[in-house]
This record gives C-alpha cells, sequence and structure tokens, in this order.
C-alpha cells in the first residue's frame, strides 16, 4: 500500500523530488517507523508515473496542435 503522502505527487509533483523525499525520511519520526526501501520504491513508482503522463500530454499537444 502506497503511504498517503506520496498520492500528494499526483497533485502536485514539480515540488517533490528524491532529495526532498529522502530529507522527509531522514527527519520526519512517522516515517522514519516505515521502511526506507518501501518509501523509496513508492517515490520511484509515483516517479515513473508522472513521467509517463507528462510524455503523454506533450504528445498529446503536439498531435493536436499539428506538429507531429
Amino acid at each position: 500500500m502506497t503511504p498517503f503522502f506520496l498520492h500528494f505527487f499526483y497533485y502536485d509533483p514539480i515540488f517533490f523530488t528524491e532529495r526532498l523525499i529522502n530529507d522527509w525520511i531522514a527527519e520526519d519520526a512517522d516515517l522514519k517507523t516505515l521502511s526506507r526501501a518501501d518509501l523509496e520504491k513508492d517515490f520511484k513508482q509515483a516517479e515513473q508515473k508522472l513521467s509517463e503522463t507528462g510524455i503523454k500530454f506533450i504528445d498529446n499537444f503536439l498531435k493536436i496542435s499539428g506538429f507531429i
């Protein structure tokens, strides 16, 4: 199950970076109780999904606008 905080990636991904997530994991008492490997895996999955979505978005825009 994806930790609740990772769902925010789907709403405002620009502000979430690997460095920020690592800082949170290192400093947040609640996150410290969770598996770092699982948190990192969840972040990578969310990051991958956002990349795929962004590529589709740009591709669709370019198709609709007639550039490709």
